[in-house]
């Protein structure tokens, strides 16, 4: 196999690592580390900076061609969803559907991808980590790549890379992943957090550390006490960290170490990539540098096995393609056609080669397969007939998208579960569900807009909501969506 490259592309500078992946190793080759030109415009010249970061990687003696590009965590938008409890297939629309509803930024301008979040109940609601870039960002990147002669595999972001790092610490540790675990990776100039639970990454934030200002340490110590306590808020609970994970390249000042030992007394661990047991070096120089690094190294480790689920833009979830039952249906019937096509060749054979005593029994063969191609003819009937009703069945995320144009907005109310089901007679499609609404009369103006808009509403009593004082009401709805009819007026004689 190839070598792989892996770009932490944060910034400040370009990280590198050049490493063969083979069997259960990851054996790192090359390392380097760039400083961004000054004289280059990085977010408007793609072709420049491509071109620079060629020249870059060939002076290091970079040769790979294929890279893993890895963002850091002030790049990306990240938003924890509560979903209705559905299959996985049915989960990336469920979330497109919610990034509709909250998101200011239209979702053609963006990239989305989700991971699923494991689930505290049964029957409870499907947690998800969403994660979202702008689409021109993923356009500067692959520009970027073809100008410096890279062919790009991934787009990740750093908390998920760094997670990565840290679990697979934890489990050579034999440490419980039940357990909550702050991770915290500390470069020169940011600060990146995430909280890890039950082998996923369920909450992330970042901080930009300034290395001049004797603040900056109670600063950060302040942001992940913020941290934990979001999380907690977000969880509806207390949140108990049992272990934290620090990653550092050694460099930089340990004052942020020194205050977490103090902080999570006998809780801390400082974390290196390169003491992972499927980590091998070209040299102690380049062990020392894995660190620094450590957002590029969980991205190769987690192409090698991956531990923690990961969002990746240029390979995003997507939902599974229907199965096509028409073709299925007529690959079954060519089967048979054939089948039978080759007996009957076979019976003319017998038919010139035997006695008149095997023709007769090779005839009535003949006719069997021929009635069993007349009892597959219901079978064919009955799927033309259930094809063209799906041909004509309502499509679910267009009904709700189509009333998600007519809302408010989210400042006057919120959807929180939405089903559509096929209509009745005289009717396009039903939807049904709750949400809640900040006033009555939020209620009584939605009811107004979706019966001017065609819909047929069947109003419900509101009920007091005591989980966010911002939407005091909960409501039901039930609403069907009837076929416009146009009528021509008669011109005057």
């Amino acid at each position: 196999m190839p070598p792989l490259l892996a770009l932490d592309w944060n910034q400040d500078t370009l990280g590198c690592i050049e490493a063969e992946l083979g069997g259960e190793k990851v054996r790192v080759l090359r390392t380097a580390q760039f400083p961004w030109p000054e004289a280059i415009d990085r977010s408007e010249d793609p072709a420049g900076l491509g071109s620079w970061i060629g020249q870059q990687l060939t002076a290091a003696g970079i040769e790979s061609r294929e890279a893993i590009v890895v963002l850091p965590r002030e790049e990306v938008v990240t938003r924890r969803l509560e979903l209705p409890n559905a299959p996985d297939e049915e989960l990336p629309e469920l979330v497109r559907f919610q990034a509709a509803a909250k998101s200011a930024t239209p979702l053609d301008q963006l990239i989305l991808d989700f991971v699923p979040l494991p689930q505290l109940e049964p029957e409870a609601p499907r947690p998800a980590l969403m994660a979202t870039l702008e689409q021109k960002r993923l356009q500067h990147f692959l520009e970027c790549s073809a100008a410096a002669g890279l062919q790009l595999r991934s787009l990740q972001a750093s908390p998920f890379s760094v997670a990565e790092v840290a679990i697979r610490s934890e489990r050579q540790r034999g440490e419980d992943s039940e357990a909550a675990t702050l991770v915290i990776f500390q470069d020169e100039h940011r600060v990146e957090l995430s909280i890890l639970q039950r082998l996923g990454l369920v909450f992330t934030h970042h901080t930009r550390v300034d290395p001049t200002d004797a603040r900056a340490l109670r600063g950060t110590l302040s942001e992940i006490n913020r941290s934990i306590v979001t999380f907690g808020q977000l969880m509806h609970s207390s949140v108990e960290v049992a272990r934290v994970c620090l990653i550092h390249d050694g460099e930089i000042d340990h004052a942020l170490e020194e205050a977490l030992s103090q902080r999570f007394s006998g809780r801390l661990h400082v974390v290196d990539p390169a003491d992972d047991s499927a980590v091998e070096t070209a040299g102690p120089d380049v062990a020392a540098r894995l660190a620094g690094l450590a957002p590029a190294m969980g991205a190769l480790l987690g192409r090698l096995e991956r531990t923690v689920p990961s969002v990746d833009f240029l390979n995003p979830r997507r939902p599974p393609p229907p199965r096509d039952l028409r073709r299925e249906q007529m690959i079954r019937i060519g089967t048979r056609a054939g089948a039978a096509v080759l007996l009957l060749g076979i019976a003319g054979w017998w038919y010139a080669s035997h006695l008149d005593g095997q023709i007769a029994d090779l005839q009535k063969e003949d006719g069997d397969l021929t009635v069993e191609l007349k009892q597959g003819q219901p079978a064919m009937d009955a799927h033309t007939a259930i094809h063209g009703w799906q041909s004509a069945a309502v499509e679910p995320l267009g009904e709700l998208e189509r009333l998600n144009r007519l809302l408010p907005g989210t400042h006057r109310l919120l959807l929180l579960d939405a089903h559509v089901i096929p209509g009745r007679e005289g009717e396009v499609a039903r939807i049904n569900g709750y949400g809640i609404a900040r006033t009555e009369a939020d209620i009584t103006a939605l009811w107004d807009t979706l019966t001017r808009a065609g819909y047929r509403v069947q109003p419900k009593v509101s009920l007091p909501y005591k989980n966010d004082p911002d939407y005091p009401h909960r409501f039901e709805f039930d609403v069907s969506r009837i076929p416009q009819t146009t009528t021509t007026q008669a011109k005057p004689s």
